[in-house]
């Protein structure tokens, strides 16, 4: 009898510690997914990532964790691993919607046929789904788009917005549908009515204002770039259309200031900003300088050491692009292959290799 009972309080213990480990999983993978949408939030996409790996590590069965890593590595541009993981996402569980409706959209691009209708059945199945959620009518939107029914794609995205009338990738796709027909009055309508839903939007009123641009009413076009910048001073792409509005204007010293700043904010893409506006816009001399300039501090930076290596072949001083790139190939063999990002990195760099073996 006392073994029988110690049998089961054996049983019962392993059934709490198993529990326990199911427990401990789910609750690893839950943190890691909102540290992950944290990194998200703040455009942290390589941390991101990360933390949806480590999620997936802790639950490899989670359809959620799979979805949310291809988020994060279609925001880095890195389509191909993405699709990998929404489809990963989709057989662990057909009905994520929202994992469908991705896979949809990227599928829909491929020119195989075939390709395309799994596209257009993933986006119903999805639809099916989950008929009010705004990113499946995106996806159906953009099936449809493809398949030359613009009819069916306003539909879509007109059910988008009336259940989020500030969705601005509704917005947006409806917008060009319009803008395709010549309805520019509706086009403005849609936008102006997404920027007055999403009143602290920075994105709405910065696509408005491009949209102003396209019609040619820049004045209209610079309030809402300013509306943009007031919601978020260092919104780049405000700032941008800003200094290119400057540019065209004449006003150099304004646009000249607003190139500074937009070099001087925290992401790295924008840090070539100024020198290539004074290289294209205003002074070759005085770009290459601050081409320079950037690459003696960061000499690691491959796109500021590209850019300088094509303003020099560019501008005939192939003896400074080859010193730039030695320089480099001494420290990294491999540095120019393949991250080099212009075809005349790879050239020059095949010659001053050539030269090396014949010396």
């Amino acid at each position: 009898m006392k073994r029988f009972q110690t049998a089961i309080l054996c049983g019962i213990a392993l059934v709490i510690v198993l529990s326990g480990c199911r427990l401990g999983s789910g609750a690893r993978e839950a943190r890691r997914l909102a540290v992950g949408q944290r990194y998200m939030e703040k455009q942290d996409y390589s941390r991101a990532v990360l933390e949806f790996r480590n999620a997936i590590a802790a639950a490899p069965q989670s359809a959620e964790a799979h979805y949310q890593l291809a988020t994060a590595l279609l925001a880095m541009g890195n389509a191909r691993d993405a699709a990998q993981q929404l489809l990963k996402a989709t057989e662990l569980n057909p009905k994520h919607a929202a994992a469908q409706a991705r896979l949809a959209e990227l599928m829909v691009t491929s020119h195989n046929p075939a390709v395309q209708e799994e596209a257009r059945k993933r986006a119903r199945a999805a639809l099916d789904a989950d008929p009010s959620d705004v990113a499946v009518l995106d996806a159906m939107a953009v099936v449809e788009w493809n398949r030359e029914k613009p009819q069916d794609s306003e539909q879509h995205l007109e059910a988008a917005l009336r259940r989020v009338p500030g969705h601005l990738k509704s917005a947006v796709m409806l917008t060009n549908i319009k803008l395709a027909s010549k309805d520019y009055t509706g086009a403005e309508e849609v936008l102006r009515n997404a920027a007055d839903n999403s009143p602290a939007s920075p994105e709405a009123r910065t696509a408005l204002g491009n949209l102003y641009l396209l019609l040619k009413r820049p004045d209209e076009a610079e309030q809402q770039f300013q509306k943009a910048i007031q919601l978020k001073a260092d919104y780049a792409p405000a700032l941008l259309a800003l200094a290119r509005i400057r540019v065209v204007a004449g006003r150099k010293d304004e646009a000249e200031q607003l190139y500074r700043t937009i070099s001087a904010l925290p992401d790295q893409a924008y840090r070539p900003t100024f020198a290539l506006y004074l290289l294209y816009l205003v002074d070759v001399n005085r770009g290459i300088a601050e081409l320079e300039r950037l690459h003696r501090e960061d000499p690691q930076n491959r796109g500021i050491r590209s850019r300088l290596v094509a303003a020099y072949l560019q501008h005939n001083r192939r003896p400074d692009a080859e010193r730039v790139l030695s320089a480099a190939i001494a420290k990294n063999p491999k540095t120019c292959r393949p991250s080099c990002s212009v075809a005349s990195c790879s050239r020059a760099s095949a010659d001053i290799r050539r030269r090396n073996r014949t010396s």
